[in-house]
């Protein structure tokens, strides 16, 4: 099963309101749950949604692909680099910056990411071409062998991407960007 679900304009996970204001500008500090304490407002966030596939692989298996960062070009056809530029004390990329396709121009992005094995991988942007990326992989053991995973994204584009990103071009990124990747990521998890 692949299913991916786009959200209507000021209902994103961007669209809120926090109890405790954020450590920065960027957002809640690291490690914290970017939901804990906030409420939804009308915030607008030009490119979101939720995609996922059920995978016929076990749940390390399948997070084996998702933590191996620097491999997700090979997968993932809208990468065209990842470099890492930190890693934590466990080894794991922290901080890479990303190269990828959006058809409508190249995006270069640093990221720092939050590993939570075996069962999240999330990423948020702390500079580059656009005003603000969060994202996130999230597994769920379904049992007997299989794997839900569920991809996030929201971006807010920013500049002249910002004028670009409405009616058909915004669905066409939104699969390209989003929708697309669970069914990417099943084809390599049940092709190892």
């Amino acid at each position: 099963m692949i299913a991916a679900r786009p959200r209507p304009f000021g209902t994103t996970p961007a669209a809120r309101s926090c109890a405790s204001p954020p450590a920065s500008a960027g957002g809640p500090s690291a490690g914290s749950s970017p939901s804990a304490g906030c409420t939804s407002v009308g915030v607008v966030a030009a490119l979101s949604g939720t995609a996922g596939a059920d995978i016929d692989v076990p749940l390390d298996r399948v997070w084996a692909i998702v933590s191996d960062v620097e491999s997700w070009p090979q997968w993932q056809a809208t990468l065209s680099a990842i470099e890492v530029e930190e890693r934590d004390a466990e080894g794991r990329p922290s901080l890479c910056e990303v190269v990828f396709d959006a058809k409508v121009q190249t995006i270069r992005t640093v990221q720092r990411l939050r590993h939570e094995p075996p069962r999240s991988l999330a990423f948020s942007q702390e500079s580059g071409s656009l005003k603000s990326l969060h994202g996130s992989w999230r597994l769920d053991d379904l049992g007997g062998d299989r794997t839900r995973a569920t991809y996030e994204l929201e971006v807010e584009p920013g500049g002249f991407l910002n004028m670009l990103v409405r009616g058909a071009v915004e669905e066409r990124l939104r699969e390209l960007l989003v929708t697309r990747l669970p069914g990417e990521l099943k084809a390599r998890a049940e092709a190892e």
